[in-house]
């Protein structure tokens, strides 16, 4: 039986980053807006974390503007202090007009999806064209942290609604 959980922003404003940013080992815990902690926001219970994510992106308030997203996985080394990173998806993005008050004046969700990158990690890319949402749902592949990075080149700004899918 699937656990049903509402969306939630990834981010609390919308991101104008304009490149992507490269993903090494860190010796520091993943942080900062763009980065979800699988365990502590309340979708994991101890060591497990849900293993798909529903992603519904969302852009500025130009229809057919486009942008890309990628999501990164994290995980910690047992023996040491340093988190590796893990590539799950690259999805290109062209807005719709379907309005998403909650994120703000403009926000819109994307009706249209490419994955670029990823295939593997993808078991759903809905992607209408037809001004209703587009979504993706992507494996997490046991990763505490999932990050998201945006290369808004062309676009005013974008977030992501996200959820885990199919509970712990």
């Amino acid at each position: 039986m699937a656990v049903i959980t509402p969306l939630s922003a990834v981010l609390t404003a919308g991101t104008t980053q304009a490149t992507f940013v490269g993903r090494t080992v860190m010796t520091t815990e993943p942080t900062g807006s763009n980065v979800i902690n699988m365990q502590s926001n309340g979708w994991g219970l101890g060591v497990n974390v849900p293993n798909r994510l529903k992603v519904i992106p969302v852009g500025g308030t130009t229809e057919n503007v486009t942008f890309d997203m990628r999501m990164w996985g994290w995980n910690k080394l047992a023996t040491t202090n340093h988190y590796v990173p893990t590539f799950l998806v690259h999805v290109s993005c062209t807005n719709g007009t379907i309005p998403v008050a909650a994120l703000g004046a403009g926000a819109m969700a994307v009706d249209t999806l490419l994955l670029v990158a990823g295939t593997s990690n993808v078991d759903v890319l809905h992607s209408p064209a037809n001004n209703t949402p587009a979504y993706a749902i992507v494996k997490v592949q046991g990763c505490q942290y999932v990050d998201f990075d945006w290369d808004m080149t062309g676009a005013v700004n974008g977030n992501a609604l996200v959820a885990p899918v199919d509970g712990t």
